[in-house]
């Protein structure tokens, strides 16, 4: 309900990342996916109901980017539908927050679709758009321009490259910008200063280590490994695949993009 909040605030024209209150206190995300769905409410009716909606749409073109990328890599179909099946799989693992009224389904959509666009020639300029829309709704995508610049780079060239970078940094910039003029410099504090405060655990890094619920205990742990579930399979096989399908340069762009 929050995040619903952060929308509603949005369509009044009351600041989402300001000083708060005892009524509201700013999400550590930044505003996209309360934007997309305040823009959508002064339309649609207002509600749950709509941006459940906006995360299960953005669920499923964060599926069809993976079948693009693997039809666009000449797999055969079996294979691209077996991917997106698996990537639909880990809807459970991931703590069902596909269609919740969160940030991660839009993200998952504009960074999946500007990957498989970074591998594509000629489609840097909407990758690097796609990936800084990405950086809008969820700031830690950032991470994915590094491997995503060497890899244009390695396969379309150093002014491919460039484009690239122009066109995801540009808007990024901008954006950052924008958000700090009107929060009165609150904004950067709210999605990097205070997360700053918050324990880190080394060992969530791990794909399928879940510290709850599955059977794999470990000795003296009160941890268990889950080894046969969809995300850890998903995480080895973004990994893996490259090396299967594509000659040495695009394996630089996917394997980067998948650590």
């Amino acid at each position: 309900g929050g995040t619903l909040v952060s929308a509603m605030r949005f369509m009044e024209g009351q600041p989402i990342h300001g000083n708060p209150d005892l009524t509201y206190i700013p999400f550590l995300y930044p505003p996209l996916y309360a934007w997309v769905v305040g823009s959508l409410g002064m339309i649609f009716p207002f509600g749950y109901t709509l941006a459940r909606s906006v995360s299960t749409l953005c669920f499923g073109l964060a599926t069809l980017a993976i079948g693009y990328g693997a039809w666009q890599a000449r797999a055969r179909w079996p294979l691209w539908i077996g991917l997106m099946g698996i990537f639909v799989g880990t809807w459970d693992n991931a703590g069902t927050f596909y269609d919740l009224i969160r940030v991660d389904s839009l993200t998952i959509a504009l960074l999946g679709w500007a990957l498989v666009l970074g591998a594509q020639k000629k489609m840097e300029i909407p990758a690097g758009i796609l990936l800084a829309g990405a950086f809008m709704a969820k700031h830690n995508t950032a991470a994915l321009g590094l491997p995503m610049l060497i890899g244009i780079d390695r396969i379309h060239g150093r002014e491919a490259a460039i484009r690239f970078l122009l066109a995801a940094f540009v808007p990024a910039f901008m954006f950052l910008g924008y958000e700090e003029i009107v929060t009165g410099g609150q904004f950067l504090k709210w999605i990097l200063g205070v997360p700053a405060a918050h324990t880190i655990k080394p060992v969530r890094l791990i794909s399928g280590w879940d510290l709850q619920f599955h059977p794999f205990r470990l000795p003296n742990r009160g941890a268990q490994l889950e080894l046969w579930d969809a995300l850890p399979v998903t995480t080895s096989l973004g990994i893996l695949l490259p090396f299967w399908f594509w000659k040495s340069e695009k394996r630089v762009y996917w394997t980067g993009a998948s650590l």
